[in-house]
């Protein structure tokens, strides 16, 4: 590789990963918002993260989560199914789409997910005891 395409490739990584953290920075605003109970400034600025990237699994599953506590059960279920989709590894998302479910009625689905969580996370208890 020449000397202009190094240069060109490390400045891609060096602009990509500046991205990365930018984003990663805005979830952990976002997060703390939350947890905080400030929920409006939480959803602000999980949708300022889905608007920048609408494939980020994490911020639809925090959006998915604020529509849960605000007793908005089918929206709930469809935001937490697509951080789901989107990141299908990562048992949290699971379990929390499987309450989603659960707490909507749709118990067959809602099994699903948690038998989906226990695969990823056998050692877990809070899978198999929810199963």
């Amino acid at each position: 590789m020449g000397e202009k395409k190094r240069r060109l490739a490390a400045g891609q990584t060096s602009a990509a990963h500046s991205r990365d953290m930018k984003m990663q920075q805005l979830l952990d605003s976002a997060q703390e918002l939350h947890l905080a109970a400030r929920m409006k400034e939480a959803q602000a600025v999980y949708g300022e993260i889905l608007r920048q990237d609408p494939q980020h699994a994490a911020a639809w599953n925090g959006m998915g989560l604020l529509a849960s506590q605000a007793g908005q059960r089918d929206a709930a279920v469809e935001l937490l199914g697509k951080a789901v989709a989107l990141a299908p590894a990562v048992p949290e998302f699971r379990t929390e789409y499987a309450s989603a479910l659960q707490e909507s009625g749709r118990l067959e689905a809602a099994l699903d997910q948690w038998q989906a969580a226990c695969r990823l996370r056998p050692g877990d208890a809070y899978c198999w005891e929810s199963l």
